[in-house]
């Protein structure tokens, strides 16, 4: 749901180089918006059908959300790789940067996220 833009594709692009010049090979950067202001498009707040939802631009952060194969996480995680990596990364231009847990797969940025009540059976 996020705009394509040249900028993003650049940080992306930026950021799965660093991480590849670091000896990762499976690698895939995320990037999302967060911290911006909702804004709903249509008039489809108090109907059944969903609203879309932008962020405003000016007030949005990017977040790189970092892919790794499984057997190359714990590479990233040892002495203090994972913190040069995280500035590497600020220095692109991303505020937050996060490992997703589950690894490198394709297709994940087509996931549906779980249900809350999923979710809360999932912690028990």
């Amino acid at each position: 749901g996020e705009r394509v833009t040249p900028e993003k594709l650049r940080m992306i692009e930026d950021a799965e180089n660093v991480l590849r010049d670091a000896g990762f090979y499976d690698v895939r950067v995320r990037h999302h918006e967060v911290g911006g202001k909702l804004l709903a498009e249509g008039s489809k707040l108090n109907e059944r059908e969903p609203s879309t939802f932008n962020l405003q631009p000016s007030t949005a952060q990017h977040l790189a959300r970092i892919e790794l194969g499984a057997a190359e996480i714990p590479r990233l995680l040892e002495g203090n790789l994972f913190t040069r990596l995280g500035e590497e990364l600020k220095r692109l231009g991303y505020a937050h940067v996060t490992l997703d847990l589950a690894g490198y797969r394709r297709g994940s940025m087509n996931e549906a996220p779980i249900p809350m009540q999923k979710a809360e059976t999932l912690k028990r």
